[in-house]
């Protein structure tokens, strides 16, 4: 799964442990309370189970396979590019359907969002580095994340939902993670 050199460095220390990843419009899902049953989501209708705890995601490829991108208990190797080597591993713990355009503020902060309190002067500001390096700052983390990912995808999404993958950091190369952060 490839990460901005700015994002690994958030897993390394901890403060990214969520991750967002566009939904499809041939996606099935299957839910962990229903595994029997998969479902396909509908854009039409919206879909009634955004925000439910998601066993794996199933995709159609081109041929006509179906492959499984995401399941929970996946292990995926973090690269800092395409093509370029892993450096380190990640366990997917959850996975949930979530609107794209909406975001909690746990959510937000556990994308990698920054809270800096400011005692003196009353004052809390959140920021995020970016893919360019730049810092985005805002009034609250879902305004910062939304913006940040906004510049990631400044032409929108292509359906109105996103898979949002909880993980935990399984080992790092701290040696390949120098030379490319």
């Amino acid at each position: 799964m490839i990460f901005s050199p700015e994002s690994i460095t958030a897993m390394v220390n901890g403060s990214k442990v969520q991750t967002r990843r566009i939904a499809t419009a041939g996606d099935r899902y299957q839910l962990v309370s229903d595994p029997q049953r998969p479902r396909f989501l509908n854009y039409i209708r919206g879909v009634p189970t955004a925000g439910w705890d998601v066993l794996r995601v199933l995709r159609t490829n081109v041929a006509g396979r179906v492959y499984c991108p995401f399941f929970k208990g996946q292990s995926l190797a973090v690269c800092p590019g395409r093509g370029k080597k892993a450096v380190g591993r990640i366990r997917i713990t959850r996975i949930r359907l979530v609107p794209a355009d909406r975001i909690l503020e746990r959510d937000a902060l556990a994308e990698g969002v920054y809270r800096q309190i400011n005692w003196e002067a009353g004052h809390v500001h959140h920021f995020r580095m970016d893919y360019h390096g730049m810092i985005t700052t805002g009034r609250t983390p879902q305004e910062v994340f939304l913006d940040g990912f906004r510049k990631v995808h400044p032409k929108g999404t292509p359906t109105r939902f996103l898979w949002a993958l909880t993980f935990i950091a399984i080992r790092w190369v701290p040696s390949r993670f120098l030379r490319t952060c």
